[in-house]
């Protein structure tokens, strides 16, 4: 048999764990690292505020940045929302901080599919028929004449934190 056809539905292809499909648990923990990162390197005077604002932002408990807490068990069974809220929540973070983190492709992307879902019109006007494609991470979303952007720039125009990167137009 093709090995293609053992990736069709209703295949026989062999039996794996499936169970943490869709858990972005990890994901929002690196997250959470991230901003433990950002927090400690901040003024010891603003770090209180700051990790009350990431926490209330990223809706997760108080204990999610303390030093003792293991980063591995910060969240289960996070779904794509919970990861959404954090990255944001992240970026609040980092603007306040002048600074641009470090996210995985994979996240970034993770994020920009889930809210190319949920765009508001003035977005959707300016990105509708197009492929989005992050310069800085191995991944593209939508069909169309190619749009270029680093992929912060991408999740920041999904939430109308910023415009659609200057100067790029569709190829």
């Amino acid at each position: 048999m093709a090995d293609f056809l053992n990736d069709l539905p209703l295949s026989s292809r062999r039996r794996r764990d499936e169970s943490t499909v869709g858990d972005r648990g990890a994901q929002v923990d690196v997250l959470v690292q991230t901003a433990r990162e950002l927090i400690d390197s901040a003024p010891l005077a603003q770090r209180e505020s700051l990790a009350t604002a990431f926490l209330a932002s990223a809706g997760l408990k108080g204990d999610a940045l303390s030093d003792a807490h293991s980063p591995a068990t910060t969240t289960r069974d996070a779904s794509i929302r919970d990861l959404d809220r954090a990255l944001y929540a992240l970026l609040d973070l980092a603007e306040a901080l002048d600074t641009d983190p470090e996210i995985d492709g994979l996240t970034t992307g993770a994020v920009a599919l889930y809210r190319s879902g949920r765009v508001r019109f003035p977005q959707k006007a300016v990105v509708h028929g197009s492929t989005l494609r992050a310069t800085d991470a191995d991944w593209q979303i939508g069909y169309g004449p190619v749009l270029e952007g680093t992929a912060l720039e991408i999740v920041r125009f999904f939430d109308g934190r910023g415009t659609w990167p200057a100067g790029t137009t569709p190829r």
